[in-house]
């Protein structure tokens, strides 16, 4: 695997790294059944912001690698779901051990997982606190893959906790995906002259995966000493030496096996950094939950906070967060009323010091959509697999069979 970057834009910090097998000394416990991850920290010329990536490609489904757990077991997640879940593992064991040497905690975890989103390997990652940013920003039905008129997305975006308030969109640029793969695939190895000749130099059809494309670092705010801004010592327009920057993300949560139905529940997962040089005071931050959520509870899962629940308002205080410290929290919300196809909620911090709020919003659906998706469910099973097209033929034969009955009693009657 590769890394292309653009020199004017970032510049590599160090060396990169690869992942190595445990058999030579390394932490990777099946390296040889996929390819090894490669790693680069990099620092952005404009900002002088620091984070490593690093790019993966995990097992395929349609082969086993004869380890365990490899086996088909029916779920959807298809074959060497077992090699793909340990590839996570060892992946969070490696970022541990700072690869690259880079001293910063910002990681982005990026490439063919060969997973879809609510699948082991992904789940792995996330009880690490890694972020799905296709999901945070693309919402459920985000997808760069068709497969057999199915779609959803096996290439991923996964921001470290203290990257993730740091990111400012993820997209799929729809490319590859929705171009007719027996027509413009790709690989023309097998297609005919007539085919051939419709090529185009452009970017459609370059491959059968979507690129996704992830936003970093946003323009930082410089803000100036009072004394300075009113004319006293120092130079006008001097950057002040210590400054307290929060970045606040939001990201909505269905909980396993739930899809937002009424009684169903939802978790909220709320993230606030200091991405400055000083440390900031009595940092509070507010969220009111819609009303069609019941507020159940708050749970702290990373640093130092207090929280209380008022109705639909859950207010959580900071006393001291830290320069590079992030602070994470998860409110969990019960489905009283489906009235809209989602909830959408908003959390805002404020702080000593701050000269205006900072926001965070995201959504989740409550109700199920109009139509059946054409997404690839959480298991990989089709919403037309065989066993669900039986059981509807089986209740329209019932019908059938009950509107027969019913016509021969009207006509002997």
């Amino acid at each position: 695997m590769d890394i292309i970057y653009r020199p004017a834009v970032v510049t590599p910090v160090g060396n990169f790294a690869v992942g190595t097998p445990t058999a030579f000394g390394g932490v990777f416990r099946e390296l040889d059944d996929y390819r090894a991850p490669l790693a680069q920290t990099f620092r952005v010329n404009s900002t002088d912001d620091v984070f490593t990536v690093i790019v993966n490609h995990f097992k395929s489904k349609g082969s086993s690698a004869g380890n365990a757990g490899d086996d088909d077991a029916g779920d959807g997640q298809g074959l060497a779901n077992g090699t793909r879940t340990r590839a996570s593992e060892d992946l969070l064991t490696w970022i541990g051990t700072d690869p690259t040497s880079s001293g910063d905690p910002d990681f982005l975890i990026i490439g063919d997982l060969n997973s879809y989103a609510q699948e082991d390997p992904i789940e792995v990652l996330e009880a690490a606190g890694y972020v799905n940013l296709i999901r945070q920003f693309g919402g459920v039905y985000a997808y760069s893959y068709t497969f057999s008129g199915q779609i959803g997305y096996l290439d991923h975006a996964l921001a470290s906790p203290s990257l993730a308030p740091q990111v400012t969109g993820t997209t799929e640029w729809h490319i590859n995906a929705d171009e007719p793969g027996d027509v413009v695939d790709y690989d023309q190895s097998f297609k005919p002259t007539d085919v051939e000749g419709i090529y185009e130099a452009n970017a459609f059809g370059s491959s059968d995966h979507d690129p996704v494309l992830v936003g970093l670092f946003g323009p930082r705010v410089v803000e100036v000493p009072a004394e300075v801004a009113q004319g006293g010592s120092g130079q006008a327009g001097a950057p002040q030496i210590g400054v307290f920057d929060p970045a606040i993300s939001k990201l909505g949560v269905l909980l396993p096996g739930e899809v937002g139905l009424l009684g169903e529940r939802l978790e909220w997962q709320v993230f606030v950094t200091n991405r400055g040089t000083a440390p900031g005071f009595n940092v509070v931050v507010t969220d009111t939950l819609v009303d069609a959520l019941r507020v159940e509870r708050v749970a702290l899962t990373q640093g130092t906070a207090t929280s209380a629940i008022s109705g639909q308002t859950v207010t959580v205080t900071i006393p001291t967060i830290n320069p590079g410290e992030t602070v994470r929290f998860s409110i969990f919300t019960e489905v009283i009323r489906g009235e809209s196809a989602e909830a959408l909620n908003t959390a805002c911090l404020r702080a000593d010091g701050l000269a205006a709020e900072r926001c965070a919003s995201a959504s989740a659906p409550t109700t199920l959509p109009a139509q059946l998706p054409t997404q690839l469910p959480a298991t990989g099973e089709s919403p037309w697999s065989p066993a669900r097209l039986v059981m509807i033929f089986a209740v329209l034969g019932a019908l059938l069979g009950a509107a027969v009955v019913l016509r021969r009693r009207l006509s002997a009657a």
